[in-house]
């Protein structure tokens, strides 16, 4: 993973996935997550440094959680990120992007009585992680362009046998399914066909390589495929208790 952010990649996770790109390790008690702290596992991957991070974070309540962890570790910076959320970090800065809100804990401020002791930021507000502060808008679209698309001219070619390779997965069509391990009555659950062709669709549009009538056709195909199977019956609102990964497909 360091070698990918080396060659002017990019890294990321959902979930406990988010959690771990912390140099703490929110949540890693290997019998169950209820706690956010366990001793012994606390140790993240370290790529967000002086940070922790937990994640579901509005939808489960773990405020209080993420409050705890502040007050027994006021070094680090603690950061919750809602479901359908994303905190898009470049250099030092991070923008939130998505339905949700991300919720920072700076314990280098006081916690005043009676008031949220956290900042909560929504779409489009970008944070300095390592100042711990907002970024005017014009200063974080002057960083967005200075790192965007910053790959080196030697690793054109590999990017380029990338893409390539992703045209090649393509099905028939149009989808490039989310292979988890979830399914519904043994076949890749819609949502996960959406959410994977989505982000798929998403990459052939940032990639900073010549376009192509290829490149564009995929994209066509990927996009009908999508707003078909958004009327899927499994895709549609339910108030049932079930984990069914509708979440995928609306997310992306």
């Amino acid at each position: 993973m360091k070698e990918v952010l080396h060659r002017g990649g990019v890294i990321g996770g959902s979930s406990a996935g988010a959690s771990i790109q912390a140099d703490y390790l929110a949540r890693a008690n290997p019998v169950a997550n209820f706690d956010i702290m366990a001793p012994g596992y606390e140790r993240g991957l370290g790529f967000l440094k002086g940070a922790a991070i937990d994640q579901h974070f509005s939808q489960r309540g773990r405020q209080n959680d993420m409050s705890q962890l502040a007050n027994r570790y006021p070094q680090l910076l603690g950061i919750g990120i809602d479901e359908g959320t994303a905190l898009i970090v470049q250099k030092s800065v991070g923008k939130i992007v998505g339905a949700g809100k991300v919720h920072f804990y700076d314990r280098t401020r006081p916690v005043v009585p009676g008031e949220s002791d956290y900042l909560a930021l929504g779409e489009g507000v970008s944070f300095d992680l390592a100042n711990r502060t907002l970024v005017e808008e014009t200063e974080a679209e002057s960083t967005e362009a200075s790192v965007a698309y910053s790959v080196p001219p030697e690793n054109m070619a590999l990017l380029q046998r990338a893409v390539a390779r992703l045209l090649e997965l393509q099905e028939d069509d149009g989808a490039w399914p989310y292979e988890g391990v979830y399914r519904v009555g043994g076949e890749i659950p819609v949502g996960y066909r959406i959410g994977g062709t989505a982000i798929a669709c998403q990459a052939l549009l940032a990639v900073p390589v010549k376009e192509s009538a290829e490149n564009k056709a995929a994209i066509t195909r990927g996009i009908e495929l999508i707003l078909k199977e958004l009327e899927h019956p499994l895709m549609k609102p339910s108030s049932q208790d079930t984990y069914d990964v509708r979440v995928w497909g609306h997310i992306y």
